[in-house]
């Protein structure tokens, strides 16, 4: 086993379970004005899909300083991939961004350390959506209800040790309010 793969065990078996939860036991993610994190957490990840369901309200709108920042993406969540040390070389999640007064989604993953990203669909605010990221040989399958994409994958098979990716505002800048994020993995 490599040292990264020992330190992900680790980190994971440290990690605290302890998240909040409303009465539906859908976990609630707050990423704090000024903040690009929800909250640290490590927590393993096996298998080769990962499906949940996610609703964004009215928090999810808002707007950048710099207009030109309006185009970048916000993560909402995924896994890492390939064994990767680090999710900038291999990854799949579903991001998010208001734009022109709708929430789109997107597929976006690092494949050899090059990100792409593909619209998905437009999502409803206060409205609970299925998504659903499949590692399938040598690509991504990104479902969100009834609306299919498909990615490049940088490895086949199992892909090895992952861990899961959680909701990120941002690339430039930081969220201009608080945001809250219901979702529940299943």
């Amino acid at each position: 086993m490599t040292r990264f793969a020992l330190l992900l065990l680790l980190l994971c078996l440290l990690s605290s379970s302890c998240r909040k939860k409303d009465d539906s036991g859908n976990i609630i993610y707050t990423i704090k004005k000024g903040k690009h994190v929800s909250g640290s957490r490590a927590s393993c990840f096996r298998g080769q899909h990962i499906r949940f369901r996610a609703k964004f309200d009215d928090s999810a709108i808002y707007t950048n300083q710099n207009p030109d920042n309006q185009l970048d993406l916000n993560k909402l969540y995924g896994f890492s991939d390939c064994s990767a040390y680090h999710h900038h070389r291999n990854s799949a999640r579903f991001t998010w961004r208001w734009y022109e007064e709708a929430l789109e989604i997107h597929a976006y993953c690092y494949v050899k350390g090059e990100m792409q990203f593909e619209y998905v669909t437009t999502v409803d605010l206060n409205e609970f959506y299925d998504y659903e990221i499949l590692a399938e040989g040598n690509e991504y399958i990104f479902i969100c209800n009834e609306d299919t994409t498909t990615m490049a994958r940088a490895c086949s098979g199992k892909g090895g040790v992952k861990y899961r990716l959680f909701p990120y505002f941002g690339g430039d800048e930081k969220a201009p309010h608080d945001i809250t994020i219901l979702l529940k993995e299943y």
